[in-house]
């Protein structure tokens, strides 16, 4: 760079001949300046914090507007020297520029992926962090085994242990702690503090969801996967349904691309490590079935795997000790929820209309019978007083009430999408005796009722679970109310309203309690029993349907009330 400048900067007037002695000081001096150049870049460099900050460390350096002078001097001076002093030109370049080099130190600190991940807010202290993993995941390990305390614990411990810990280090721990953080504040917020404690539960779940792409693309640990599904059960417990899809959706690809699915991923492992494999798959494969069946999505397991080994025992955070899968209440409850949801996820994918539409009566007879034979085979396996409709509640454990009723909500959830699809059926002989006799002993409306009874067993209800508990309630809602709508004159029609005035009283004791976006489904519950009451009192009174006297007015209202359920 240095001869090029020689060679620009001659004086004017000797440019054809230069004097010797000239020629000897200028070459000298260049000399000088590239042995300073080496000498300056042999320089440790001192740490910059980023290309922003050392952009304005050039731009506010104290040399300002007088480097800017000083170059533009440099460069116009024909002897490229500051006089006859014969001071270094070194000295002027460098005291343009800033101290580090720049370009080097930016470079080897510049962030270049895409997982950068911001802190929402900071972890409490150690001690706040374990006393409340000790106490918060009683209730929820009773329906999903997936938080471990001696495993967070462990977490935890090395987190603080590290004393540059970022959640980019290890995103799949980072996730972890902040995702049970954020469970165990929705989970044990007191009535009067909710509206506090959802915005900084949040505010963890945030910090977890913020590697979410460094898991789902790099996740390759059994960590990775749990965290995934801590984090969707956290957002089991809002009305955010798309959300939780995704996160139960990238856990489940997660879970098969590790090969959990597969016998040979735990083989020689130690005990320990494969039942928690194994349980983290099964809890991937109930979630994953859960929300095929809430939303209609296909599964993203394949039937088959349900036929892996069940955990042997499970191990949970439940009073520290292991659990046998044949006598033990949590073993139990697992075992069964995962079978059922294998149920439930065939019901649904083999009695869509679209696809036995054009099969005959027999047919489709023999593939209803199947599922029903298969759904009361699982009720019949179930121990004496676990099975739907004859449990005794005050003999129930408190702490296993819900996951039991959630258990016994998912199976009359399957007997509605049974009979509810033999109600959409229609075929010109439909109605015989044969049809009827087996698979009409119950029905949609029986089911329904059943699912509004057992609100009454629910145990004073943590707003964390909420949601999770109303989709079955709020199903069983809108069937009710299509009978009645469809047959004012039912018999049944008033018992129907009744159960809906349970659920209405159910919302209304959980708005009292703030529990957040109640208010809307209680109002738009109290709008279906008020047109379910009114179609049976107009019945009643005129002995005709709702504006039969009035063919528009009938169509009308009929068509509105379509619209809202």
């Amino acid at each position: 760079m240095f001869r090029t400048l020689f060679n620009l900067y001659l004086p004017s007037g000797e440019t054809k001949r230069p004097r010797k002695d000239y020629l000897e000081q200028l070459e000298a001096r260049v000399a000088e300046l590239e042995t300073s150049q080496r000498h300056s870049a042999d320089r440790p460099v001192k740490p910059t914090k980023s290309k922003a900050d050392a952009g304005s460390q050039l731009i506010e350096t104290k040399s300002g507007k007088a480097s800017q002078e000083l170059l533009s001097k440099t460069v116009t001076s024909s002897a490229f020297t500051s006089g006859r002093d014969g001071s270094s030109i070194k000295d002027r370049i460098f005291a343009a520029l800033p101290e580090q080099q720049t370009a080097k130190s930016l470079m080897s600190e510049a962030s270049y992926g895409p997982f950068i991940s911001p802190v929402f807010i900071s972890l409490p202290p150690k001690s706040q962090v374990e006393s409340m993993f000790e106490i918060a995941f009683d209730e929820i390990n009773y329906v999903l085994p997936l938080f471990d305390a001696q495993v967070l614990n462990n977490l935890l411990q090395g987190h603080y242990a590290d004393p540059v810990a970022s959640p980019g280090k290890d995103p799949a721990r980072w996730a972890m702690i902040n995702s049970a953080l954020a469970v165990a504040i929705q989970l044990r917020s007191a009535p009067n503090s909710r509206s506090e404690m959802t915005k900084l539960s949040w505010c963890f779940f945030k910090n977890a969801f913020s590697v979410y792409s460094a898991i789902s693309l790099r996740g390759t640990s059994i960590l990775a996967l749990e965290a995934l599904l801590a984090m969707a059960v956290f957002m089991q417990g809002t009305n955010d349904t798309r959300t939780t899809s995704l996160l139960v959706c990238t856990a489940a690809r997660l879970s098969l691309t590790l090969g959990l699915h597969q016998e040979s991923y735990v083989s020689g492992l130690d005990s320990a490590t494969k039942e928690r494999i194994r349980r983290a798959f099964w809890i991937s494969f109930i979630l994953d079935k859960d929300i095929s069946v809430l939303t209609g999505s296909p599964s993203t397991y394949d039937d088959n795997v349900a036929s892996l080994p069940f955990c042997d025992p499970i191990m949970t955070a439940l009073s520290g000790v292991q659990f046998n899968p044949e006598t033990s209440l949590p073993s139990v409850l697992f075992r069964y929820r995962v079978e059922l949801a294998a149920i439930a996820h065939i019901i649904q994918k083999d009695l869509r209309l679209e696809l036995l539409s054009n099969q005959g009566q027999s047919r489709v007879q023999e593939v209803v019978k199947q599922l029903n034979r298969r759904l009361e085979e699982w009720k019949e396996n179930l121990p004496s007083n676990l099975r739907p409709g004859y449990i005794t509640w005050p003999e129930t454990p408190p702490m296993a009430r819900e996951s039991i009723i959630s258990l016994h909500f998912s199976y009359y959830q399957a007997l509605i999408t049974i009979y509810g699809f033999l109600a959409e059926f229609k075929q010109e002989n439909s109605h015989k005796a044969g049809w009827r006799t087996e698979l009409f002993r119950s029905s949609p409306t029986h089911a329904a009722s059943q699912i509004l009874n057992l609100l009454e067993y629910l145990p004073p209800q943590q707003p964390g679970r909420l949601w999770y508990i109303l989709c079955h309630p709020l199903s069983a809602c809108i069937t009710l109310l299509r009978a009645v709508i469809k047959d004012p004159t039912d018999a049944k029609a008033f018992s129907h309203i009744r159960s809906l005035d349970l659920f209405v009283g159910f919302l209304d004791r959980v708005e009292r309690d703030e529990a957040p976006g109640v208010q809307n489904v209680l109002d738009l519950c109290r709008e279906l029993q008020s047109r379910a009451l009114y179609a049976v009192s107009e019945t009643a009174t005129y002995g005709t349907s709702p504006g039969s006297a009035n063919t528009s007015a009938a169509s009308a209202w009929q068509k509105e009330t379509e619209e809202i359920i």
